[in-house]
């Protein structure tokens, strides 16, 4: 007697919940300690915080591009290119440090604060080691060990926010909460820290640099101009204080960007071993789930936003932030990241499979398309309706990755044909 097989969709739920629910702890924490800023400090350090987590997360995509992405697909190689793992596990240390370096100097001078400098200096460090651990703990698929350092940094960030809350302090002891948090969440990565750094010749990196890395980069670059580029030019040209409304809106679709960047993470080594393996039916199969699941987690998020705005609208929107901006920047923050949610899926699909270049070219027509809508928005009107701009620059991205998806099932087709007349 055959055992009873489990219904698929208790396998989705399974496979999808694990990284959701770990990463919606992170986002329940990362959305306390900034509601804890809301209330201590004044829109300027709101601001700096909200700018702050915008850097990491541009780390953990220069990561992606740099280290993760082509660790995951040589990590499920049989052709001797997997050699080439510790040289990705030197460049990974080499990032971690430089760009813990660079985001310290940069909030530092932003907040004219050492303490706060060498804080999230440490935290944009210390994250991106993690962020590689957890891509490793994804390619070796034991997901267990990346949920429990997410829980982990959650627990820990959230007991932090309510210390500042309940004793008071400033940007500085937020940012000292961050390094603790992510100091601690490295505990589950102990056995296998040496898989996550290490010194190594840099030579064999020229090929991945070639073929994956450097197109990679080129679309994170231009990727994080299209999503965040209202983020950097309006506090470049405004001040962090007009960055304020823009980062509380953020703030509602913090937990669907964060469960979108985790599922990213796990999606990718999965649909990589698929393609590698000819089972190009899973890896499509993958990606619609993965469609379903984010569409689901947005309309969950769009709906709590809601909510929270008509029943608790001064818990997140203090007066001394402009109300009627904070609105229109949560609309247009859930449109975008709608888009962002109907696109990933097949983005990833089209990593999986190396096609680096083909989303990076789409990335770069988006991000001229996104600087120039921001810019001419800004010389006009509000900081809030620089969202315009992105909105237009995600829409030419998700053009792209059609027509980028398109052409690699018509080679793909066209190979599959090639094959059966040589057979």
């Amino acid at each position: 007697m055959n055992p009873r097989r489990t219904p698929p969709w208790i396998d989705v739920l399974r496979r999808y919940g694990l990284v959701s629910g770990s990463s919606a702890f992170v986002s329940v924490a990362h959305f306390a300690i900034q509601l804890v800023a809301i209330a201590r400090l004044p829109a300027s350090g709101v601001g700096l915080l909200a700018f702050a987590i915008v850097l990491i997360q541009l780390g953990f995509g220069l990561s992606n591009a740099l280290v993760c992405a082509p660790y995951s697909i040589l990590a499920h190689r049989a052709d001797g290119s997997a050699d080439g793992l510790p040289t990705l596990r030197a460049i990974n240390l080499a990032l971690s440090a430089g760009y813990g370096v660079l985001v310290g100097i940069v909030m530092g001078v932003g907040a004219s604060s050492l303490p706060v400098g060498l804080g999230f200096g440490a935290t944009a460090f210390l994250a991106l080691i993690r962020w590689f651990g957890r891509n490793h703990a994804y390619a070796a698929d034991q997901p267990m060990r990346a949920a429990l350092s997410d829980l982990l940094y959650a627990a820990i960030l959230g007991l932090w926010a309510g210390g500042v809350l309940l004793l008071g302090g400033g940007l500085a002891h937020i940012a000292a909460g961050f390094v603790v948090a992510s100091l601690l969440a490295l505990v589950p990565f102990g056995s296998v820290i040496g898989e996550l750094v290490g010194i190594a010749s840099f030579g064999a990196y020229r090929p991945i640099w070639r073929d994956q890395a450097s197109w990679a980069l080129v679309g994170v670059v231009t990727s994080e101009a299209t999503t965040n580029g209202h983020a950097y030019l309006v506090t470049a040209m405004l001040g962090p204080d007009a960055f304020a409304p823009l980062s509380v809106a953020a703030l509602f679709l913090r937990p669907l960007n964060v469960c979108v960047t985790a599922l990213t993470q796990t999606e990718r080594p999965r649909m990589a071993r698929d393609l590698s393996a000819g089972r190009v039916d899973a890896a499509e199969r993958s990606r619609r789930h993965f469609l379903l699941v984010l569409l689901l987690l947005w309309a969950g998020t769009i709906a709590l936003a809601a909510g929270m705005l008509w029943l608790v609208p001064g818990t997140v929107v203090p007066a001394k932030l402009d109300a009627r901006s904070v609105e229109i920047a949560v609309v247009l923050t859930g449109v975008i990241a709608l888009l962002q949610c109907l696109m990933t899926p097949s983005s990833v699909l089209l990593q999986a499979a190396d096609r680096f270049r083909a989303l990076a070219t789409a990335s770069m027509v988006a991000c001229g398309v996104s600087i120039a809508g921001v810019v001419l928005v800004l010389t006009s009107l509000a900081a809030a309706w620089s969202l315009i701009g992105i909105l237009l620059g995600q829409m030419v991205m998700m053009w792209g990755i059609v027509v980028a998806e398109r052409r690699w099932r018509r080679d793909r087709r066209e190979t599959v044909s090639r094959e059966r007349n040589h057979a």
